[in-house]
């Protein structure tokens, strides 16, 4: 085993994580301005 191989494996690792971070965050800012953009189309034409 490399010398640097646990470093680029952790180092893999992390971006992974960081990506899988910004995937939920946009999935859950995705939901979120959809039931925004869903409640606002409910009220409009009833005011």
């Amino acid at each position: 085993m490399c010398g640097d191989c646990p470093l680029l494996w952790a180092f893999s690792q992390s971006r992974n994580f960081v990506a899988a971070l910004i995937d939920t965050t946009a999935i859950i800012a995705f939901a979120l301005f959809k039931t925004e953009i869903g409640a606002s189309i409910a009220i409009l034409p009833k005011s």
